[in-house]
């Protein structure tokens, strides 16, 4: 599967999960999932706005990253490759936001479910023919 940013921030931050969305980090433990490039660096820049915010403690962003790390999750080779391409043209498609769209090229191109807590991400993945989690 394809994770995106939302759905793994979910994980992270007590009060975003749910039973789908826990299921969703089972199988990822168990199986492996990958993101494109952009995913860890979206991570973090969340989780970083979360602390600074303090809807997290103070130091746990770190904490959390690390717990993501060890989850296993590869990382594509390809995405900024595809960036002014594929990539661009499902945003322009969608009306999704580039970044959004890396995730779809990568569900589509690898043929992957997408697991995204993301209405738009969700509503464009559909109507690609993925399957979408939680």
């Amino acid at each position: 599967m394809i994770v995106d940013a939302s759905v793994t921030i979910a994980w992270s931050v007590e009060l975003q999960q749910t039973p789908a969305v826990l299921a969703v980090l089972a199988a990822v433990a168990r199986d492996g999932a990958m993101a494109p490039q952009l995913w860890p660096i979206e991570v973090a820049h969340v989780l970083t706005k979360l602390e600074r915010r303090k809807a997290i403690p103070k130091g746990d962003d770190r904490q959390r990253l690390a717990n993501l790390s060890k989850l296993g999750i590869r990382i594509d080779d390809q995405t900024a490759d595809l960036a002014w391409t594929a990539t661009f043209e499902l945003a322009a498609k969608h009306k999704l936001t580039v970044y959004d769209a890396t995730y779809l090229e990568l569900a589509i191109r690898l043929q992957l479910p997408l697991a995204t807590l993301d209405d738009e991400l969700i509503a464009a993945a559909r109507a690609e023919g993925l399957t979408v989690l939680p």
